[in-house]
């Protein structure tokens, strides 16, 4: 299977973007390190490999339309998850500064511990950034095309796994999914992201 990627993610331009981001997290001590990100779930998840019989193709039921869309935005630390919030539809940028002011600042303000984010229009836009920076939250946001810098990224991956192992066919059957992936993601699973993205911080 062939791996694909921007080539602007090598560009000289973004390079540099990357080893400045890699020099400014240098000076904040990991357990101060707190990745923010969202991902998507819906109605026909369901796990890409099964079992079968020698010579014989698995089957499984799975429904063309995928219902409502749902976000998951969370937080984590070394702690493990210090916020997360799931939703109908997606992240708009009216709705993570509703987020912001009502649980997230609250847990940031006035603290060593800094907000780090992607570069998506929800997040870096001229109203967060003033409200971060008014609230007196320190952030940071990643280098572009740096999935690879970011732990969560890790834990949505188990989380998404899960999620398709419990194939949810209703929402209340998918809010309890999620909350229960959220909860299998445990405290040694955290610390293992934070070692693997550790490798890729190379200035």
């Amino acid at each position: 299977k062939k791996s694909c990627y921007d080539p602007e993610k090598y560009s000289e331009e973004n390079l540099k973007k990357r080893e400045e981001f890699v020099e400014k997290l240098a000076d904040i001590p990991e357990e101060d390190r707190y990745f923010l990100d969202e991902t998507g779930t819906c109605l026909n998840m369901t796990p890409q490999f099964a079992r079968s019989y020698k010579n014989e193709r698995a089957y499984s039921e799975r429904p063309t339309s995928q219902g409502k869309h749902y976000t998951t935005l969370g937080i984590i630390g070394k702690e493990g998850f210090v916020f997360h919030r799931s939703f109908e539809g997606y992240l708009n940028k009216a709705y993570f500064i509703f987020l912001l002011k009502l649980y997230i600042i609250p847990k940031f303000a006035n603290t060593n511990k800094y907000l780090i984010m992607d570069n998506c229009s929800s997040h870096k836009n001229d109203d967060v950034i003033n409200l971060l920076k008014e609230s007196n939250v320190k952030f940071l946001f990643l280098s572009p095309y740096s999935p690879e810098y970011n732990p969560i990224e890790l834990a949505w991956s188990k989380f998404k796994q899960f999620i398709k192992s419990m194939k949810p066919r209703c929402n209340f059957h998918l809010g309890l999914s999620i909350y229960s992936a959220i909860e299998s993601i445990s405290l040694e699973d955290i610390d293992g992201y934070y070692r693997h993205v550790n490798k890729f911080y190379i200035a």
